[in-house]
């Protein structure tokens, strides 16, 4: 797959370069130098052309919360990425001054805590508690979380089994089968949940508002017979198609009740269909 490149227009004004809300341009990325130099706003780290799960989530947390960013272009060069933010992955966040993040939680946290939307954290400590062990379970990359099982089926498709990502995530032929069926059982957990709060009235994962676990489940379940809800750009129609080919089977176990929610979720904040990249569309 190749993914076009922006071009890089450096610039210290933060007004100048934060975008649109809901459809961000792909024409104004900032290299990362420029994006680490800037004194005020919020800047975040993506692949453009690339439809990233995690960017795409911190994107609609961003938008929920109605908080403007400017994109920068995750760079090439891994040391400079490093000695800038102390870490070589994709997104990273920064505001006006304070420290770059590039964990989710402290991303989560710090979109909270500055944007001037609603609040996604519950201030009642019992709710707030729910939200974040479910954000955990679909967000934890590394062992046992929905974002885990989601990267291996990917990671298979992207390259093959022995491809780089495959390495990188730790795919084998048991953990890539394993995968498919925790990717499975977690659709099958999220809709008894949606179940469990129809018959409270509430039509959200917890409580009766709209909460980050919602955002956060309803993008990262993306790659799940969920092409139609995501723009398509010039550079990641391949990749989505590799979405199609590795979740095919498990579309069945996506039931009415969890498509409905992700889709309401995305059109009450106004991200669907998602897109980080709108001037790059697919012909």
């Amino acid at each position: 797959l190749r993914f076009p490149s922006p071009p890089i227009q450096p610039t210290p004004s933060f007004s100048a370069m934060a975008v649109p809300i809901t459809h961000p341009p792909t024409n104004t990325a900032l290299d990362v130098e420029a994006a680490a130099a800037m004194k005020e706003g919020a800047r975040m780290t993506i692949t453009v052309g690339f439809p990233g799960t995690f960017p795409m989530v911190l994107a609609n947390l961003m938008a929920a919360k109605e908080m403007p960013y400017a994109i920068v272009q995750h760079p090439k060069d891994k040391d400079l990425l490093f000695k800038l933010t102390a870490q070589k992955s994709t997104p990273v966040l920064w505001w006006n001054e304070e420290r770059p993040r590039s964990a989710w939680t402290e991303q989560l946290f710090l979109i909270d805590r500055v944007g001037p939307g609603r609040a996604l954290l519950p201030a009642d400590r019992v709710l707030r508690a729910q939200v974040m062990g479910l954000c955990h379970e679909i967000m934890e990359g590394e062992n046992f979380g929905f974002m885990h099982y989601v990267r291996l089926r990917l990671a298979e498709g992207f390259e093959g089994p022995g491809g780089n990502f495959a390495k990188g995530y730790g795919w084998t032929e048991e953990g890539g089968k394993r995968a498919f069926d925790e990717v499975c059982n977690f659709l099958k957990q999220i809709d008894g949940i949606l179940a469990e709060q129809e018959g409270k009235g509430s039509k959200y994962l917890v409580g009766d508002a709209l909460t980050a676990a919602d955002i956060i489940w309803a993008t990262a379940c993306l790659p799940i017979d969920g092409v139609s809800l995501v723009e398509k750009t010039e550079g990641c129609a391949g990749f989505l198609g590799i979405w199609e080919k590795q979740f095919a089977a498990c579309v069945e176990h996506f039931t009415p009740r969890v498509r409905a929610h992700r889709e309401a979720v995305l059109k009450e904040i106004n991200r669907c269909p998602v897109t980080m990249f709108k001037d790059q569309k697919a012909e």
